[in-house]
């Protein structure tokens, strides 16, 4: 089974060559089953995981910012700030992910790989943006009266949003 992320780790290892070039800084994240990925530090709770799926779709990458966790299923009104968000910055779309583990928002932008590598400062661009588009959409919520919790940088929850930007 290993031998499906092959390309996917090939593919990685170029977004980790892309990250290295335009000055950023990343964290090994745990292989999982369907993917690999890397997390970009900007602070305690802002952080971007760059990930990408095995199984035919390795010329795809995923950024994903985690906006928040633990909601309350409670998906109408999650969904309709969501949807609000996405009109409103399609570059960056927002969805409700839901699982066993518990509800999250995130915020997620899938481009093909070979676009951001050859425009590198649009790359940075996204990576460098998408905590604070994370950020804000996490005070949007709240005032909306959508309680959650922040994800935290840490070895744990960034592998969580891994698994999470990979399904």
């Amino acid at each position: 089974m290993d031998h499906l992320l092959d390309l996917a780790r090939q593919q990685l290892e170029q977004a980790k060559n892309a990250l290295t070039k335009i000055g950023l800084r990343y964290t090994e994240l745990d292989p999982f089953v369907m993917g690999v990925g890397v997390g970009v530090p900007f602070g305690p709770a802002d952080y971007v995981v760059i990930s990408v799926s095995g199984g035919g779709n390795e010329s795809m990458l995923n950024l994903t910012s985690g906006v928040l966790q633990d909601l309350p299923q409670d998906p109408l009104k999650v969904l309709s700030i969501c949807n609000g968000l996405t009109r409103d910055n399609p570059t960056f779309p927002h969805f409700l992910h839901d699982a066993e583990a518990g509800w999250a928002v995130l915020v997620q932008h899938r481009a093909l790989a070979s676009v951001l590598y050859d425009v590198p400062g649009m790359m940075q661009v996204i990576v460098e943006n998408l905590p604070v588009i994370a950020r804000q959409s996490r005070e949007q919520l709240t005032a909306a009266g959508v309680t959650g919790r922040p994800y935290d940088w840490n070895a744990t929850e960034a592998n969580r949003l891994l698994i999470r930007s990979l399904m």
